[in-house]
């Protein structure tokens, strides 16, 4: 039925029942009894409104790690629970059905195990560990991506040149650049009360990345970087994570991401903080680990901490 042939039937202008279906006037008694005698609709649809639960617990799903590297932001979720409430509920149905699937999955794998050898951040702990030679070939890569970002300030004016930025270099106006200009990608920081708890977002239809305005300096380009690494070096972070199989990795998303933030921590602070021993190779794990633990934690503050 037509806007205006459903207006006419309830005595009001298509105007204001634009108005009415967009939540700028207030649903009065008078349409709302003709709303039930014309249409037969039951009174009791409008007398609770279930969407502050349902974007309650859309939220909750939304901010597993699982989907950590591409996070979605609080107002595309209110309008998910608000617009699409029976998709809203499928979605929250698919995830506790994938919960309990994952959990009988570890509870079979760890019987005998204490829980905490399934915390995720001891999983990512392990796996780096495992993975050195891996993780040389991330910085290899880091390093030249950032030689890469540098061939690009003599094409920036003076006023966007990099500039010393506490211990570390102000990369951000040339991986700006850089995602404009190679990949077509517009990036734009959002108030925090759009972007909920979300640090950033990767928005493909759009061609944006979001970057929460809570951030400060240092943050903005770390996480511009470790979204940007996301796009760039996919197929690098696949090739890493992929022998690993599901049985040492229950989360494959979120090690991609996890390898971003090491990779992130790489372009931005070149110099390790820590001072290399003259015989490495040979140092025990203790200095091996407390060289590079700044990576490591760059790796974990990719998943949203946002003390990086």
């Amino acid at each position: 039925m037509t806007q205006s042939k459903m207006a006419a039937a309830l005595d009001i202008s298509p105007t204001y029942l634009n108005l009415l279906e967009h939540n700028n006037r207030h649903l009065t008694l008078n349409v709302l009894l003709k709303l039930g005698e014309r249409f037969d609709v039951d009174m009791k649809a409008f007398a609770i409104d279930e969407s502050p639960e349902l974007h309650k617990r859309l939220t909750k799903v939304f901010e597993d790690p699982m989907i950590s590297s591409n996070p979605i932001s609080q107002k595309d979720i209110h309008d998910l629970s608000k617009d699409f409430p029976s998709a809203s509920e499928a979605v929250i149905s698919l995830y506790e059905s994938y919960n309990r699937l994952h959990e009988q999955h570890i509870n079979a794998k760890t019987i005998g195990v204490s829980l905490n050898k399934t915390d995720p951040f001891d999983i990512l702990a392990k796996t780096f560990e495992n993975q050195r030679k891996a993780l040389d070939k991330l910085e290899t890569s880091a390093n030249e991506f950032r030689e890469e970002l540098y061939a690009l300030n003599d094409l920036l004016p003076s006023s966007k040149k990099t500039v010393s930025l506490g211990n570390s270099i102000n990369i951000f106006p040339l991986i700006s650049h850089y995602v404009e200009v190679n990949l077509g990608l517009r990036v734009r920081i959002i108030p925090a009360n759009v972007m909920g708890s979300a640090l950033r977002r990767y928005d493909p239809h759009r061609r944006e990345i979001l970057l929460n305005k809570k951030l400060k300096k240092n943050a903005l380009q770390f996480h511009l970087v470790v979204q940007t690494a996301l796009i760039v070096r996919r197929d690098l972070f696949e090739k890493i994570t992929r022998p690993l199989g599901d049985g040492e990795v229950t989360n494959q998303s979120m090690l991609r991401t996890a390898l971003a933030g090491y990779f992130a921590g790489v372009v931005t602070s070149p110099e390790k903080p820590f001072i290399f021993a003259d015989n490495a190779k040979d140092a025990s794990p203790s200095i091996k680990n407390s060289i590079n633990s700044f990576y490591f934690a760059a790796a974990f503050a990719a998943l949203g901490n946002e003390m990086f």
